[in-house]
Protein backbone atom coordinates (compact mmCIF):
# COMPACT_ATOMS: atom_id res chain seq x y z
CA UNK A 1 0.00 0.00 0.00
CA UNK A 2 2.55 1.71 0.74
CA UNK A 3 4.74 1.91 -2.26
CA UNK A 4 1.18 2.60 -4.19
CA UNK A 5 0.59 5.93 -2.37
CA UNK A 6 4.03 6.78 -3.17
CA UNK A 7 4.21 6.10 -6.99
CA UNK A 8 0.89 8.46 -7.16
CA UNK A 9 2.33 12.21 -8.72
CA UNK A 10 0.55 13.96 -5.69
CA UNK A 11 1.42 17.48 -7.32
CA UNK A 12 -0.33 16.58 -10.61
CA UNK A 13 -2.96 15.29 -8.86
CA UNK A 14 -3.52 18.82 -6.76
CA UNK A 15 -2.71 20.50 -9.70
CA UNK A 16 -5.51 18.97 -11.71
CA UNK A 17 -7.95 19.52 -9.33
CA UNK A 18 -7.17 23.34 -8.27
CA UNK A 19 -6.89 23.66 -12.30
CA UNK A 20 -10.94 22.57 -12.54
CA UNK A 21 -11.96 24.51 -9.32
CA UNK A 22 -10.47 27.66 -10.72
CA UNK A 23 -11.49 26.87 -14.49
CA UNK A 24 -14.61 26.17 -13.10
CA UNK A 25 -14.81 29.17 -10.43
CA UNK A 26 -13.43 32.01 -12.97
CA UNK A 27 -16.39 30.74 -15.77
CA UNK A 28 -19.31 30.31 -13.01
CA UNK A 29 -18.41 34.24 -11.50
CA UNK A 30 -17.51 35.59 -14.64
CA UNK A 31 -14.34 36.68 -14.34
CA UNK A 32 -12.82 34.77 -16.75
CA UNK A 33 -14.96 36.30 -19.52
CA UNK A 34 -14.71 39.81 -17.95
CA UNK A 35 -10.46 39.20 -18.17
CA UNK A 36 -11.61 38.19 -21.69
CA UNK A 37 -13.17 40.66 -22.63
CA UNK A 38 -10.92 42.89 -20.98
CA UNK A 39 -7.96 41.86 -23.31
CA UNK A 40 -9.93 41.66 -26.03
CA UNK A 41 -11.65 45.30 -25.62
CA UNK A 42 -8.21 46.93 -25.22
CA UNK A 43 -6.44 44.77 -28.25
CA UNK A 44 -10.03 45.77 -30.45
CA UNK A 45 -8.18 49.39 -30.66
CA UNK A 46 -5.70 47.60 -32.56
CA UNK A 47 -6.75 44.40 -33.63
CA UNK A 48 -8.13 44.13 -36.97
CA UNK A 49 -7.11 46.90 -38.85
CA UNK A 50 -4.54 44.88 -40.77
CA UNK A 51 -4.10 41.38 -40.93
CA UNK A 52 -0.59 41.76 -39.89
CA UNK A 53 -1.30 43.68 -37.11
CA UNK A 54 -4.12 41.26 -36.31
CA UNK A 55 -2.28 38.11 -36.34
CA UNK A 56 0.85 39.83 -34.06
CA UNK A 57 -1.29 40.44 -31.64
CA UNK A 58 -3.38 37.64 -31.44
CA UNK A 59 -0.39 35.54 -31.49
CA UNK A 60 1.09 37.38 -28.64
CA UNK A 61 -2.32 37.47 -26.47
CA UNK A 62 -2.87 33.86 -26.91
CA UNK A 63 0.70 32.65 -26.72
CA UNK A 64 0.80 34.90 -23.04
CA UNK A 65 -2.42 33.10 -22.29
CA UNK A 66 -0.58 30.10 -20.42
CA UNK A 67 0.75 32.08 -17.47
CA UNK A 68 -2.77 32.96 -15.91
CA UNK A 69 -4.84 30.14 -17.15
CA UNK A 70 -2.90 27.15 -16.49
CA UNK A 71 -5.41 24.29 -18.34
CA UNK A 72 -5.16 24.41 -21.93
CA UNK A 73 -8.92 22.95 -22.15
CA UNK A 74 -10.00 26.19 -20.24
CA UNK A 75 -7.81 28.20 -22.11
CA UNK A 76 -9.31 26.91 -25.61
CA UNK A 77 -12.92 27.28 -24.14
CA UNK A 78 -12.41 31.12 -22.77
CA UNK A 79 -10.66 32.08 -25.56
CA UNK A 80 -12.59 30.83 -28.64
CA UNK A 81 -16.05 32.46 -28.47
CA UNK A 82 -14.76 36.24 -28.23
CA UNK A 83 -12.21 35.78 -30.97
CA UNK A 84 -14.90 33.66 -33.33
CA UNK A 85 -17.44 36.63 -32.42
CA UNK A 86 -14.79 39.64 -33.11
CA UNK A 87 -13.69 37.59 -36.64
CA UNK A 88 -17.32 37.60 -37.56
CA UNK A 89 -17.53 41.23 -36.82
CA UNK A 90 -15.11 42.58 -38.32
CA UNK A 91 -15.15 40.50 -41.36
CA UNK A 92 -11.98 38.44 -40.95
CA UNK A 93 -12.05 34.40 -41.16
CA UNK A 94 -13.48 32.92 -38.50
CA UNK A 95 -11.89 29.28 -39.42
CA UNK A 96 -8.56 31.02 -39.92
CA UNK A 97 -8.30 33.02 -36.97
CA UNK A 98 -9.39 30.15 -34.51
CA UNK A 99 -6.97 28.29 -36.28
CA UNK A 100 -4.15 30.73 -35.12
CA UNK A 101 -5.30 30.78 -31.68
CA UNK A 102 -4.97 27.12 -31.10
CA UNK A 103 -1.31 26.36 -32.46
CA UNK A 104 -0.66 29.70 -29.95
CA UNK A 105 -2.50 28.28 -27.14
CA UNK A 106 -0.46 25.27 -27.27
CA UNK A 107 2.82 27.19 -25.95
CA UNK A 108 2.76 27.00 -22.41
CA UNK A 109 6.62 26.16 -21.70
CA UNK A 110 7.06 29.19 -19.46
CA UNK A 111 5.76 27.41 -15.99
CA UNK A 112 5.80 23.91 -14.67
CA UNK A 113 1.95 24.31 -14.04
CA UNK A 114 1.08 25.47 -17.15
CA UNK A 115 1.40 22.18 -18.64
CA UNK A 116 0.53 18.60 -16.88
CA UNK A 117 3.30 16.99 -18.46
CA UNK A 118 5.85 19.64 -17.86
CA UNK A 119 4.67 19.15 -14.26
CA UNK A 120 4.52 15.40 -14.41
CA UNK A 121 8.15 15.39 -15.52
CA UNK A 122 9.37 18.77 -12.85
CA UNK A 123 7.72 16.12 -10.39
CA UNK A 124 9.65 12.84 -11.37
CA UNK A 125 13.27 14.04 -12.78
CA UNK A 126 13.25 17.21 -10.71
CA UNK A 127 16.64 18.32 -12.80
CA UNK A 128 15.24 21.18 -13.72
CA UNK A 129 14.31 24.31 -11.81
CA UNK A 130 11.15 26.54 -12.76
CA UNK A 131 14.14 29.37 -13.30
CA UNK A 132 15.54 27.00 -15.95
CA UNK A 133 12.21 26.77 -17.58
CA UNK A 134 11.86 30.48 -17.86
CA UNK A 135 14.92 31.24 -19.18
CA UNK A 136 13.94 28.07 -21.97
CA UNK A 137 10.87 30.09 -22.59
CA UNK A 138 12.03 33.20 -23.38
CA UNK A 139 14.41 32.24 -26.40
CA UNK A 140 11.61 29.49 -27.02
CA UNK A 141 8.73 31.84 -27.02
CA UNK A 142 10.23 33.90 -29.51
CA UNK A 143 11.25 30.73 -31.99
CA UNK A 144 7.59 29.36 -31.66
CA UNK A 145 6.24 33.08 -32.37
CA UNK A 146 8.50 33.18 -35.57
CA UNK A 147 7.29 29.66 -36.98
CA UNK A 148 3.76 30.55 -36.24
CA UNK A 149 4.44 33.30 -38.89
CA UNK A 150 6.81 31.27 -41.05
CA UNK A 151 4.15 29.00 -41.42
CA UNK A 152 1.09 31.14 -41.89
CA UNK A 153 2.84 33.46 -44.27
CA UNK A 154 4.14 30.56 -46.76
CA UNK A 155 2.60 26.99 -46.32
CA UNK A 156 -0.78 27.73 -44.56
CA UNK A 157 -1.32 30.49 -47.07
CA UNK A 158 -0.69 28.17 -49.96
CA UNK A 159 -2.90 25.82 -48.62
CA UNK A 160 -5.95 28.97 -48.24
CA UNK A 161 -5.80 29.44 -44.50
CA UNK A 162 -5.67 33.45 -44.94
CA UNK A 163 -7.06 36.20 -42.40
Amino acid sequence: MERGAAAVSWNLLIYVGAAIALGESLMETGAAEWVVQLLLSAADQYLFHSETLTVFLLLAICMSVHLYIPSHTTRAVIMTPPILAMAVAKGFDPQALLFLTMVALNYCLTLPVSSKALMIYFDEKQSFETTDLFRLSRVLAIVYFGLILVFFYTYWHWTGLTV
